[in-house]
């Protein structure tokens, strides 16, 4: 019986990862820039840069992808970690 719960706990998080990336990889695949979205069509280049940066998007995807997980797991939706 111990052996059937650690393979479905095993089961289980190998989904909830492969979801994670699933999720992740295709809220970047969306078409526009988000800082330049949120911002509207009268934003500067600086501010623009400003809110990439504070919104995460001037990382690597593998280190946003370690914030999002991150702020997953605390139960955080902010976009980017101080």
């Amino acid at each position: 019986m111990a052996i059937y719960v650690a393979k479905r706990l095993g089961y289980s998080l190998i989904t909830l990862v492969l979801v994670s990336f699933t999720v992740f990889f295709l809220i970047h695949l969306i078409p526009g820039d988000p800082a330049r979205i949120l911002l509207g069509l009268r934003a500067t280049p600086e501010s623009v840069a400003r809110l990439r940066h504070e919104l995460g998007l001037d990382r690597s995807l593998v280190t946003q992808y370690r914030i999002f997980m991150a702020n997953l797991l605390v139960g955080n939706n902010r976009a980017s970690e101080e």
